[in-house]
């Protein structure tokens, strides 16, 4: 077997994957509850897609029927980046962080997310039949390699002399408190400048210290 063959054919607790499935439903209501709300649809296809939603995402949040809410979460997601995103032209939907949760809920699918900390669970240890909380953590590799990718590309994305030296900074913190005035606070440009080194620096340390049991902490 090969050397990747091998990372991905690690076993271990499901537990770490039941967290990211909750985490990542309460990141999706955070981000799109309020747009789909079934009292802002207009037509029948929207209302439909508002159900599918919070029905989908509710059992994915609990736990309940997980090999089907899990897929569904996922069809979800990736119809809101493609479907009204790249090809309805929705502009906020093509963002990376709307791929980041289509992805994830993708992987997700395919792991067993539902075997710890769902209803699921509980429903199997009442019948008797329960399996242990382990499972094939392969979705999880690509779950790193995901947070991985993110990481790195950021840290990329901000090795230029703007960034580096507070000038996108300035620009980002006088658009969102400044309102186009200077903001009055002693040697705001080199406090702009060690806030920038130091947000590449906590970036290029996550994209490699996730990797390794000592440096997580």
């Amino acid at each position: 077997m090969s050397m990747i063959a091998r990372w991905f054919a690690v076993e271990g607790s499901t537990r770490s994957l039941a967290l990211i499935r909750i985490g990542l439903v309460l990141l999706l209501w955070d981000r799109f509850a309020g747009e789909f709300a079934l009292f802002t649809c207009h037509d029948l296809a929207s209302a439909a897609f508002s159900l599918l939603f919070f029905a989908s995402t509710t059992a994915m949040l609990v736990g309940l029927a997980t090999p089907i809410a899990a897929p569904l979460t996922a069809g979800v997601c990736l119809w809101i980046l493609y479907g009204m995103g790249v090809y309805g032209g929705v502009e906020p939907y093509q963002h990376h962080h709307i791929a980041l949760f289509a992805f994830l809920a993708t992987w997700l699918a395919f792991s067993p997310c539902g075997r710890s900390l769902s209803v699921d669970r509980w429903l199997a240890l009442r019948r008797g039949t329960a399996a242990f909380e382990t499972g094939q953590l392969w979705a999880l590799r690509l779950i790193s390699l995901q947070v991985f990718a993110a990481y790195a590309w950021a840290t990329y994305e901000k090795l230029t002399p703007a960034f580096l030296g507070g000038a996108r900074m300035q620009e980002i913190l006088v658009a969102q408190y400044g309102n186009s005035d200077p903001i009055g606070v002693p040697a705001f440009p080199t406090l702009c400048m060690v806030m920038a080194c130091s947000a590449t620096a906590i970036e290029a340390t996550l994209a490699v210290g996730l990797w390794f049991r000592r440096s997580r902490p």
